[in-house]
């Protein structure tokens, strides 16, 4: 059951109203290793197949930071210890532009992967160190979200 974070804003001039949804995303982190780099959680859209960090709705009653870690885990099999507090925000559009996703993002320390988790065979997940993060990302607004994030950060 998903929480009812909604609202409804009216789109001054165009007669249409949009919808605006709340998400908790997580970017998980790890330090390889076998390089000592520090690496970032990528996982596959399933309705685009682009790369992007594990997000998703919040279930009813759960909390933002609740929910980035069962995304973590639903969607890639990331275990570890998430930040309370959020790292950041960002927003992105669906289809016409009719629903807006705000993202609310919590960091995550990967201490392991889990061997079975829900969408295994659903989707691709890989690690990216956070030099060759920027390019394989696509969506504008999670690219200028995690460029600003690396930027004030030495590693996550």
């Amino acid at each position: 059951m998903l929480l009812s974070h909604q609202a409804s804003i009216s789109v001054v001039g165009t007669g249409r109203s949009t919808h605006s949804i709340d998400q908790s995303g997580a970017l998980c982190w790890r330090i390889n290793p076998e390089t000592s780099l520090t690496e970032v959680l990528l996982v596959a859209s399933l309705r685009t197949g682009q790369w992007g960090i594990p997000k998703g709705h919040l279930e009813h009653d759960e909390t933002s930071v609740a929910a980035a870690v069962r995304e973590a885990f639903e969607e890639a099999g990331a275990i570890g210890s998430a930040t309370a507090k959020p790292v950041g925000k960002y927003t992105y559009s669906k289809g016409d532009g009719q629903t807006v996703f705000r993202v609310t993002v919590h960091l995550i320390h990967v201490v392991r992967t889990a061997e079975v988790y829900p969408e295994k065979h659903l989707r691709q997940s890989r690690w990216v160190s956070t030099a060759d993060l920027p390019e394989q990302i696509t969506r504008p607004m999670l690219r200028r979200f995690l460029l600003e994030f690396l930027a004030k950060s030495v590693q996550p």
